[in-house]
This record gives structure tokens, sequence and C-alpha cells, in this order.
């Protein structure tokens, strides 16, 4: 599955950013601001707003690092995608992700509401890790890169 954004997309959430800092007139995006906006588990916001945090080697949060940040999500080359989602999993940043880890935050996921939803999830993360209960980012590029290829 390929993810494509348009550049009227990145100007959407850029816009909709500018709205929030407008209210608060400030240039800087706080973590509540960001979690309220995207409305993920707190782990995975914190990761991903640390991440954004990296990817523009700063402390803080503006919009204009935050347009920087969407924009190395969407426009990124597939190995840095690979990369940064092993990353985001990897919870104790030990290089390693475990299953169980996954299952329990696949089930914290506002979108999946749904039983079904979440049944598929886990059955789809069962069959990726196979026997293994966990893996390195080597062994998981490669599952991946196996997985595309099919």
């Amino acid at each position: 599955m390929t993810l494509s954004i348009s550049n009227q997309s990145l100007e959407a959430y850029y816009n909709s950013f500018i709205q929030i800092l407008n209210k608060k007139n400030s240039n800087v995006i706080s973590y509540i601001s960001f979690h309220n906006y995207f409305n993920l588990c707190p782990f995975i916001t914190t990761k991903i707003y640390n991440l954004f945090l990296h990817i523009n080697n700063t402390k803080v949060l503006t919009s204009d690092s935050f347009i920087n940040g969407i924009t190395s999500l969407y426009l990124s080359d597939l190995e840095w995608k690979i990369r940064m989602i092993f990353e985001v999993c990897d919870f104790d940043n030990d290089g390693i992700i475990l299953v169980e880890d996954l299952k329990l935050l696949s089930k914290h996921f506002h979108y999946s509401t749904n039983k079904t939803d979440v049944n598929i999830v886990l059955k789809t993360i069962e069959e990726f890790f196979g026997e293994s209960k966990s893996m390195g980012f080597e062994e998981y590029e490669k599952r991946l890169k196996m997985h595309n290829s099919d």
C-alpha cells in the first residue's frame, strides 16, 4: 500500500495548526495540542512528537518544524519509513520490538472501536511475527520487504 499526500493536504494540515496557534498567539506547538490534534494513544503521540523534534534537530516544535515533520513522514523513501515505524514500535529503544507490545498497542488506537477491526489487526501482527515473540530491525525489514514483494 502506497501512501501519498498532496500539497493541498499538507496545506490543510498547516492551516489547521495555524488556527490552533493563532488562538494561543504562539508559534510553538505543545505536546498537548499535538496529542489533541492527532488523537492517538499517548505512547504513539510521544514517539511521533519526539521524532518531529529529532527530524528538525530542535527542542521546541513550531509550525514550520511540524510541517517539516509531516512532509518527512509522507515524502521520505521507503527505507526511512521502515526505520521510523520500527523506532516508533520499539517501546524501550533497545532495538527489539515485541509481538505482545504491538498487540497491546493495537487495542488502544482510537479508530479500533470495532472488535472485528481489532481482531484483524491482531491476526496480521501474529502472521507477521510467526513463531517469533520479538525481532530486531534487520529481521523486521526483511519480513516487510518479503511481504511487499508477494
